[in-house]
């Protein structure tokens, strides 16, 4: 990114939408560092879903929300989820 985008600016229309620019951001990163966490060949290994929540400082009413919609994404494609621990880790295999 070259500059900050438009649709940050504090004018009262923009931040109507930050809620859901904000929900669209952390859905991306989730899909981005799972991404990641596939292409490292990470099928043993569980992916710390609280260290991204923490990290993102999602509410913990949100957090089934993108746990389902990243987990439904994964299985259509093929790979078996298991969500463990209270929405805390997420294991992917294609086994």
């Amino acid at each position: 990114m070259s500059q900050f985008p438009p649709y940050i600016a504090p004018t009262k229309n923009n931040k109507k939408v930050f809620p859901a620019l904000n929900h669209v951001n952390i859905l991306s990163d989730l899909r981005t560092q799972l991404i990641n966490f596939i292409l490292r060949g990470n099928e043993t290994a569980l992916f710390s879903l609280s260290t991204f929540y923490e990290s993102h400082y999602v509410a913990e009413k949100d957090k089934d929300q993108y746990t389902n919609t990243v987990v439904k994404e994964l299985q259509a494609m093929g790979w078996k989820c298991k969500v463990i621990g209270n929405n805390k880790n997420l294991l992917i295999s294609s086994v």
